[in-house]
């Protein structure tokens, strides 16, 4: 195993998005850190839920689904504790303080008249002697369903500690929107084999890029704008295929895309969640995955 130095330089961070850049990784390395920002990242979610009494025309499947879908902050009363995984708890049945937290989602609607009741995130309740447990302020007007005169919603349920990494069920991940990997591409050209293209075949090249990336300069093919490459390969298919220009005795191309250092990860994190502690987690959990095949 080839050891690698890497230095994380970070570029933006603010409270919703983080972008930085990863002086020194591989790209099998880079990768692995997008994943691991995706679903390697503990986080606390409605876990279970108990129907109690369900009058809303809102089926008991769907509360589930609806409720386990909210991010849930946990803070430690003490500043210390930490809420632990169930399969790492002492308690071995899920069901303690360290490792559960009580919600209950009580709603009653018994206005005269035929407005509506609306049920809002605010309205569900958290119970536990041990941590602070709240839905970001961004979320507490989030609808969640409606009621009719009389009707009655009381659900119960617990807050538990998962990753999306161990399937546990989609709630879990991913802990951030869409991270996206960026490498700043490399466009190599063979000045010499392109020179015996004429100048209609190199016009063609121009034209068949879509993000427009080459021009012609004094007769000879340049790449322009690299950065705007997508590595859509279409420029080597042609070059290849059309202008006949195949590999040479060193099997490279007339026309070489590649990806070169430094690799680049812009990150956006859902509401409720620390864009920094989303990547400090992140590397934690790869971190103790090598650590198996070390």
């Amino acid at each position: 195993m080839t050891e690698q130095k890497v230095r994380l330089q970070i570029d933006k961070l603010t409270d919703k998005v983080i972008d930085f850049t990863m002086i020194g990784a591989s790209c099998e390395l880079a990768n692995a850190v997008r994943d691991m920002i995706a679903i390697g990242v503990p986080v606390a979610r409605i876990d279970s839920v108990l129907t109690i009494t369900n009058l809303s025309l809102t089926v008991e499947e769907q509360w589930a689904a609806v409720l386990r879908l909210l991010p849930i902050q946990v803070k430690p009363k003490d500043g210390k504790s930490e809420l632990a995984f169930v399969d790492q708890c002492n308690c071995l049945h899920g069901d303690c303080a360290m490792c559960s937290i009580p919600f209950e989602l009580n709603v009653k609607h018994e206005t005269v008249g035929d407005d509506l009741k609306t049920i809002l995130a605010s309205d569900i309740h958290f119970s536990s002697s041990v941590f602070d447990c709240t839905i970001p302020d961004t979320l507490q007007d989030q609808p969640l369903a409606v009621l009719s005169r009389d009707q009655v919603v009381h659900l119960k349920g617990f807050v538990r500690k998962g990753l999306g990494a161990d399937d546990m069920h989609a709630s879990y991940f991913p802990t951030a929107n869409n991270p996206s990997l960026r490498a700043p591409p490399v466009v190599i050209l063979d000045q010499k084999r392109l020179a015996t293209l004429n100048s209609d075949q190199l016009k063609m090249l121009v034209n068949t890029c879509p993000t427009k990336v080459f021009d012609i300069e004094d007769t000879k093919l340049v790449a322009k704008r690299p950065q705007n490459c997508t590595h859509c390969g279409v420029c080597m298919e042609k070059v290849t295929e059309d202008c006949k220009l195949g590999e040479d005795e060193t099997g490279q191309r007339a026309i070489e895309v590649t990806e070169t250092e430094p690799y680049s990860l812009y990150v956006e994190a859902k509401p409720g969640m620390d864009p920094l502690y989303i990547l400090e987690q992140a590397l934690t959990s790869l971190s103790a995955r090598l650590q198996q095949f070390l």
